[in-house]
This record gives C-alpha cells, structure tokens and sequence, in this order.
C-alpha cells in the first residue's frame, strides 16, 4: 500500500522510535518537497534530532520526496446536477 505523508506524523514517529513500522505497514511512503522542506531541511537548521533520523531513513529510502502532478477535474457538464432531497 501506498501512503503519502505530512510533516507531522513523520517527526512524532521519529522522536519515539516509529519510523520502522512505517516500513512494516506501507510499500512506498511519499512525501512532498514542502514536507520535506518542514520536517528535515528546517529541523536540520533547528538541530533537531527527528530532523536527523529523518535525513538518514530518507538516505536509505524509507521514503521518496515527490512533487504533486496537476490533474484536470471533469467536466462540469459530466458531472451532472446536484439533487437535494426536499424535507416535508
């Protein structure tokens, strides 16, 4: 399964020694540049210790940084009108 994550769940894991069921649970966890940015580049300037676990699993490739893709939403003719149930 694949997961993608945000900052917060990956520095809580690191400060208690969580990272590893990260590996167990998921085959491929993502994160974006920002979210790297947040919680590895800005907490290496902190010297934060997370921040350092966190560069290392990334090095090893518990997880890939990968930049969001665009993608075009449907028509709004596709999509249909909307119903409401009327109350009574």
């Amino acid at each position: 399964m694949i997961v993608i994550s945000d900052s917060g769940p990956l520095m809580a894991l690191a400060k208690v020694g969580g990272l590893e069921m990260l590996r167990q649970l998921y085959t491929s966890i993502l994160i974006p540049p920002a979210v790297y940015d947040e919680a590895v580049t800005a907490g290496l300037a902190l010297q934060a210790d997370d921040a350092t676990l966190l560069e290392t699993e990334y090095r090893r490739g518990l997880f890939e940084v990968r930049a969001p893709s665009l993608t075009a939403l449907p028509s709004p003719a596709l999509l249909g009108p909307v119903r409401t149930r009327a109350s009574g």
